[in-house]
């Protein structure tokens, strides 16, 4: 059965779909596909995307698609403790999976969100270091790939993500005031 779905269309009526289904160890939503449906040839067939390690698991995928048709997936893979934030880019077919972050012992919560532009990407999730729960950020870009994890103001949550045509996003998130309520947050990106 199919669980955490996402589904994204432009303007000229492309798009691509990304869902969980368990795998043939039947360990629940472990494998990560995807299908693209074009306007002018309808849908494609269905490819598993992840994970690469059959011993693993994907917990979480989140997909972001621009104008020119180029798409990111990111996922978090689970092989017993060590966890692995990964992505596929979509160019013309789907290309091999990027390390965002290899393995880790800190878990990385599946919660993420995303951004596209240009072939440029900006990924935004959690992950729990030392105890504590941060939100981390990494930038993907065309001919670098994506750069190292970077801690952003101490969120509380995964912020809400979106990115204009011309490349700035905006990231809002809530943090937890003195007065045991939230403060509204955001922070900008060029």
């Amino acid at each position: 059965m199919a669980q955490r779905s996402a589904a994204r269309c432009r303007s000229r009526g492309n798009g691509i779909v990304l869902w969980q289904q368990g795998g043939a160890a039947s360990r629940g939503p472990g494998e990560l596909w995807a299908n693209r449906y074009t306007a002018d040839g309808g849908w494609g067939a269905p490819l598993r995307l992840a994970p690469a390690d059959p011993a693993a698991l994907v917990l979480g995928g989140e997909l972001a698609f621009d104008e020119s048709g180029r798409a990111f997936v990111a996922y978090v893979e689970q092989a017993g403790n060590q966890f692995g934030l990964w992505s596929r880019r979509w160019n013309d077919g789907w290309l091999e999976p990027e390390a965002v972050i290899d393995t880790s012992d800190d878990p990385i919560v599946a919660n993420m969100t995303m951004a596209t532009r240009g072939g440029e990407a900006l990924l935004l999730f959690a992950r729990q270091l030392d105890n504590e729960s941060r939100v981390e950020q990494a930038c993907y870009a065309a001919g670098a790939g994506w750069s190292a994890p970077a801690v952003i103001r101490d969120p509380f949550g995964v912020p809400l993500l979106d990115m204009e045509d011309s490349g700035n996003a905006l990231a809002v998130w809530g943090t937890p005031n003195a007065n045991g309520s939230a403060d509204l947050l955001a922070s900008r990106y060029r």
